[in-house]
């Protein structure tokens, strides 16, 4: 199985380079491609994905029928512009959208209180985006979420992995499979922390290859 994961950060498909992702054969069709986890993403950039896309890439198409997608709203209770997506080749299965309890600041549509559970050939998968404000929020979120039993989870959180002294103690369960910060934030840091880990992917202790 191959999947992509992708934080769209409410961005339009046309600002991103989620496209030039895609595994393609020499006749520009998408190919060996399971799955598109993505966060932060809006209704209208699922549907420029799934349906007309930007030139050259008219139509995703993975095997030449149509995809499934589900898409799950990032906040409870109001219209949240943003949110999970699942874009997958078959139908998922035994999908369950979690809402968490959490004292998170409401008024930023790049907040998340929810994350998508589900199965893809045999594999259980989540699809997760936690709240970044206040500080510390996040790993309420991480707790419950790393309280699941399943074979991987991909999403993005807001801090370094090194540091094991804020980490919950459930983090122990999975193995943290990427290890290389991949994100350098600008702004100004009491902790002067200017590289992070945004893209995790939490695994049980099987090997399963990368890039």
């Amino acid at each position: 199985m191959k999947l992509i994961s992708f934080n769209t950060q409410g961005r339009n498909l046309e600002d991103t380079k989620l496209l030039d992702l895609i595994p393609r054969s020499k006749s520009g069709a998408p190919r060996d491609l399971d799955l598109i986890l993505l966060q932060r993403c809006t209704r209208s950039f699922l549907i420029s994905l799934l349906g007309a896309s930007p030139s050259p890439h008219q139509e995703i198409s993975w095997d030449g029928t149509s995809l499934h997608s589900v898409w799950t709203p990032s906040m409870d209770g109001q219209s949240s512009s943003q949110g999970l997506a699942i874009v997958s080749l078959r139908p998922v299965e035994n999908l369950v959208a979690h809402r968490i309890k959490l004292d998170y600041d409401r008024t930023d549509p790049h907040q998340c209180d929810v994350y998508q559970s589900f199965v893809y050939k045999g594999l259980r998968i989540i699809n997760f985006l936690p709240p970044f404000t206040p500080d510390g929020v996040e790993y309420d979120y991480l707790d419950t979420l790393l309280q699941e039993d399943v074979d991987l989870m991909v999403g993005d959180c807001h801090n370094n992995y090194r540091n094991s002294d804020v980490h919950p103690r459930t983090f122990h369960r999975y193995r943290v499979a990427n290890t290389m910060t991949n994100y350098a934030d600008k702004r100004p840091h009491e902790n002067d922390a200017n590289t992070k880990q945004l893209t995790w992917l939490f695994l049980r202790n099987e090997p399963i290859p990368r890039m």
